[in-house]
């Protein structure tokens, strides 16, 4: 199957329904800035924060509120993900459906998919920004020393390469790791091997992410979402 066919089918698939699904994105989107915003606050007032009782219940309740934002942004996605399985199987459920539906065991396992899918993303960042950077440790150290500047200009653009190198292949696995949770919202037995299967396709999945809107989030995301899926069903039948 062709990119065009996946990408007309997807919009053929969403007709009536983009806004909707425009709606769930910016409410994650909004959520998602709030937690940021509030980590971002605590972080730089901590130390004022704490020197007094007002300050420490401030804090407190700063961090309550923090961890019910973020346990509201996993079940959210989870919502999000959900409902766009639905409109991928054919089948058309409200929103409100999903939310009324929505049961303990769906709250712990939208967690544990949030879980998963940031240790892999943390350990990938990791990987990839470690190779940078020993390099830029390894020139500096070379410096101090005193190096020749054609030697000095050979690991510079070294450095420069290895960093546009890194941060691409690093997005591509992030976005992996971001469609297999999107695929794997009921349960999360099968998310490495999904992670796999997408991985092994991974510039797959990118050559046909440049090439859908980028403005509208909902019907880029769907899309995604099918040519994950349509890569799945071709490898190993998981879904």
């Amino acid at each position: 199957m062709s990119f065009e066919k996946i990408r007309v089918g997807a919009r053929v698939k969403l007709i009536g329904r983009v806004r909707t699904g425009n709606l769930l994105v910016l409410f994650s989107a909004f959520l998602r800035f709030n937690v940021y915003t509030l980590i971002t606050l605590l972080l730089f007032r901590f130390d004022v924060l704490y020197k007094s009782a007002f300050g420490k219940f401030i804090l407190s309740l700063s961090v309550f509120t923090l961890c019910l934002a973020a346990l509201l942004l996993l079940c959210a996605r989870t919502v999000k993900d959900r409902w766009y399985a639905a409109i991928s199987e054919g089948y058309y459920m409200n929103v409100t459906d999903f939310i009324a539906g929505f049961t303990l065991r769906d709250v712990l396992n939208a967690v544990m998919c949030g879980v998963i899918s940031s240790f892999l993303s943390l350990i990938r960042i990791f990987i990839f920004c470690s190779i940078p950077s020993v390099l830029a440790v390894l020139i500096i150290f070379l410096m101090r020393d005193g190096v020749s500047r054609a030697v000095l200009f050979i690991l510079l653009f070294g450095f420069v390469t290895l960093t546009v190198c890194s941060v691409l292949f690093l997005t591509v696995s992030l976005g992996c790791v971001s469609l297999a949770r999107s695929l794997c919202f009921c349960s999360t037995n099968k998310f490495i091997r999904i992670l796999s299967s997408l991985e092994k396709n991974c510039f797959r999945l990118f050559s046909f992410s440049l090439f859908l809107s980028a403005f509208n989030r909902c019907c880029r995301r769907f899309s995604k979402i099918e040519f994950a899926r349509f890569i799945l069903l071709c490898d190993y039948t998981l879904l």
